[in-house]
């Protein structure tokens, strides 16, 4: 999951990455199906939750990388 910050420390538009390296997993059996479909959920659901600026950590995030006020 990739997520820029603009100059306001707010999430820009989420990008799944890496879903090939997952496909391959499934693939050579790493991985099972389920497994593969629970890494979907949870990265669709990480990306809602960055595109709605909702996510837990995103607070923690511009607490670190804000510049003090």
């Amino acid at each position: 999951m990739r997520a820029t910050l603009n100059a306001n420390w707010t999430p820009g538009v989420p990008e799944i990455i890496d879903a090939d390296e997952l496909d391959a997993a499934l693939h050579s059996g790493e991985i099972t199906p389920e497994q593969y479909a629970l890494a979907w959920v949870t990265a669709r659901d990480v990306a809602g939750q960055m595109a709605r600026n909702t996510h837990p950590l995103l607070e923690s995030v511009r607490s670190f990388v804000s510049p003090l006020s």
